[in-house]
C-alpha cells in the first residue's frame, strides 16, 4: 500500500522537545514501514524520517522560524506576546490555516500517486483535492470550528470519548484511532523511588497548580516536569509554578529535560499524577502510556484519554475530584495498594508503535478499498 502521512508542520517531526501529534506520526511512519508499506511522510523543514520512509519537506515549523519569516506569518495571523524580555508568536486559528496552506501547495500534485493518505494536520488542506481516501485524524479537543473539512469526511478522533464528542459537535460519524506510542525506549524498573511526578506542558489546562497544591499539602517529595520554552502561550503561569515549587521545600521544578532524564524519571518514579484543569479533556495521554512502559502506575483526573489507557485498580486509578486524587496517590506511596508493574507494562503495550500501526493499516486498507464510515 502507497500511504501519504501529513504530519503538522507546526513543529518539527520529531519533535525536539514537545510535540505529541509530530511524535505519533513520526512512529506511524515508522510502524507502517515496518510492516512493509511504502510511506511519504510530509512534514515542515528540518524534519526528519524513520528508515525507509520518504521526506517531504514543507515550510519552517513555528519553532523555526527566524525573524523575517515569524513577521511574515505575524500579518494579520497571529499575535506577538512577551514575558520578562522574551518574545513569542501566538497562533491564531487563520495563521494554522494560512501556514499549512503554503505547505499543501508543496505536495499537493503528488497526492493522486498514493493509495491512501492519512492526514494529521490541522486545517487538513488535502481534504480540497478530489482525493476520497483520506482519513483525517483531529488531534485537538474542537477542530474546525464546528464544521467538518468535508462532505462525508473521513474523520478519527484519537480516543474513544474524543471520538463520541466529535461526532455530536460535527454532526458526521467520527470513529476512534488510538496513538502510538514507543513504548521499546521504556524499561521497567520495580524498584521506584517514593517521588511522585507531574509530566505535561506546563500551561493551566494541564492542572499544573492542582498537582503543585496537592504536593503542597500532603508533603509528597514531588517532580514537576515539562515544557516551558516560549512556545507555551502563559509564561506568567510558568513563572508562578517554579516560584511555588522554590517556595514548597519538597517539589523540585525541572522544565524541559533532555529525553534520557525524562525516561529516568519515569522508569524511578512511585507514580505518575495526572490533573487536568476545570472544563478541559485530555484527549489521549502520551505521558500516562510512557509511564506505564516502564511499570510505574498513573493516577489521573478523569478524562476522556486516560478512560482507554489505564484499567482501574490494575495500572493506576481514575478520579473524579482532586481530593480523590490525593487519597490514591496517598495510598500508592505507602504502599497501602501495590499496582503490579507488569501488569502496567502490559497496558502500555497495547499501545505499541507495532500495534497501533497494525490497527492502522487495516483501517487503511479498508478505506482503499472503498470502505467509509
Amino acid at each position: 500500500m502507497k500511504v501519504l502521512l501529513v504530519s503538522s508542520v507546526a513543529l518539527r517531526t520529531p519533535p525536539v522537545s514537545y510535540g505529541g501529534l509530530e511524535r505519533v506520526h513520526y512512529e506511524l511512519a515508522r510502524g507502517l514501514a515496518d510492516l512493509g508499506h511504502s510511506v511519504t511522510l510530509v512534514a515542515s523543514k528540518e524534519s526528519k524520517a524513520p528508515p525507509n520512509v520518504e521526506l517531504i519537506e514543507t515550510v519552517p515549523s513555528w519553532d523555526g522560524f527566524n525573524p523575517a519569516q515569524a513577521q511574515h506569518y505575524a500579518k494579520n495571523d497571529g499575535i506577538w506576546r512577551e514575558w520578562n524580555g522574551q518574545k513569542w508568536f501566538a497562533r491564531t486559528w487563520n495563521g494554522w490555516r494560512r501556514h499549512e496552506e503554503e505547505a499543501y501547495l508543496m505536495y499537493k500534485d503528488k497526492i493522486g500517486s498514493f493509495d491512501v493518505i492519512g492526514d494529521a494536520s490541522w486545517a487538513k488542506w488535502s481534504y480540497t483535492s478530489k482525493k476520497d481516501e483520506i482519513v483525517g485524524t483531529c488531534h485537538s479537543i474542537k477542530p474546525y470550528q464546528s464544521k467538518p473539512p468535508r462532505e462525508y469526511a473521513m474523520l478519527a478522533g484519537v480516543s474513544n470519548g474524543h471520538a463520541r464528542f466529535l461526532t455530536r459537535d460535527l454532526k458526521t460519524p467520527v470513529r476512534a484511532i488510538l496513538n502510538p506510542v514507543n513504548v521499546e525506549e521504556f524499561h521497567v524498573v520495580r524498584q521506584k523511588t517514593d517521588r511522585v511526578l507531574s509530566l505535561n506542558r506546563i500551561m493551566p489546562q494541564k492542572g499544573i497548580h492542582h498537582f503543585v497544591r496537592m504536593a503542597e499539602q500532603e508533603k509528597f517529595k514531588a517532580d514537576v516536569v515539562g515544557d516551558d520554552s516560549t512556545l507555551v502561550p502563559d509564561q506568567g503561569y510558568v513563572q508562578t509554578i517554579k516560584q511555588k515549587c522554590a517556595n514548597s521545600g519538597n517539589i523540585v521544578y525541572h522544565g524541559l529535560v533532555p529525553d534520557q532524564k525524562r525516561r529516568q524519571m519515569l522508569e524511578d518514579a512511585k507514580c505518575l499524577v495526572c490533573f487536568k484543569d476545570f472544563g478541559y479533556e485530555e484527549i489521549f495521554g502520551i505521558s500516562a502510556v510512557e509511564a506505564l512502559s516502564c511499570g510505574t502506575p498513573v493516577i489521573a483526573a478523569r478524562s476522556w484519554g486516560f478512560e482507554d489507557i489505564i484499567e482501574e485498580g490494575k495500572t493506576g486509578f481514575i478520579c473524579d475530584s482532586i481530593e480523590d486524587v490525593s487519597k490514591a496517590v496517598r495510598k500508592v506511596v505507602e504502599g497501602q495498594v501495590q499496582l503490579d508493574a507488569n501488569e502496567c507494562r502490559k497496558g502500555a503495550e497495547r499501545f505499541s508503535t507495532k500495534e497501533r500501526s497494525k490497527a492502522y493499516a487495516r483501517i487503511l486498507e479498508k478505506v482503499k478499498k472503498g470502505c467509509r464510515w
